[in-house]
């Protein structure tokens, strides 16, 4: 972060409107990926002023996305979700897969955190769709794994088993730690919601798949 921000002030000084947009939407990243939700919020709000100023699209949707999920960390989700529903529009129109897919995933967070697990799962699928289309690989483990979690609150074990490993799979595949142990956690959760259910962690990704 303490380089995002010297990165910021070098692109000021030399009155690069380009570089200092991109260098804001750098900073409310990794300002939300610390929690610092409030400064995320404002850092993307300047974001999106300067993308709309020098006509960058991609500048705007990645705006909306970080506002909008500052909103949710914040604990607005009336906000969070117009932030998003406009971001998600706006990647439609540019034929965005990325952000679209993104904000789906996003949106369903939210209405995770409403308790409205049938809204989740509209905005997860769709998601998917998208991802698998696009050969989003790792935007997909997500998806599978907050799907499995959405699967799991309606009272539905297959499905969400048969996400959860999916995920375990892409995670293992990819590399990716953080998938790996979010779906692994995810497990153990359908494994105490449906103590009928089988649930052994595959050795391998292939396992996973041949599931």
């Amino acid at each position: 972060m303490p380089y995002q921000e010297a990165e910021l002030e070098l692109r000021r000084a030399q009155r690069d409107r380009f570089g200092e947009m991109r260098a804001l939407g750098n900073l409310s990243t990794a300002q939300f990926d610390s929690g610092r939700y409030a400064e995320a919020f404002r850092s993307a709000e300047v974001q999106n002023a300067i993308a709309r100023e020098i006509g960058s699209a991609v500048g705007e949707r990645h705006s909306l996305l970080m506002a909008g999920s500052a909103c949710r960390g914040l604990g607005d989700a009336a906000g969070a979700m117009n932030l998003l529903e406009q971001a998600l529009r706006l990647a439609r129109v540019a034929g965005d897969q990325h952000h679209e897919s993104n904000s789906l995933l996003f949106l369903a967070e939210v209405c995770l955190d409403q308790g409205d697990p049938s809204a989740a799962r509209d905005y997860l699928e769709r998601g998917l769709r998208l991802s698998r289309e696009s050969g989003q690989r790792g935007r997909e483990g997500h998806l599978l794994r907050v799907l499995a979690g959405v699967h799991r609150l309606l009272g539905e074990p297959e499905p969400a088993l048969r996400c959860a490993l999916e995920s375990l799979a892409i995670g293992q595949r990819s590399g990716d730690e953080q998938l790996r142990r979010q779906a692994e956690d995810e497990l153990r959760e359908i494994e105490e919601t449906f103590p009928g259910v089988e649930v052994t962690p595959p050795r391998s990704a292939e396992e996973a798949l041949s599931r």
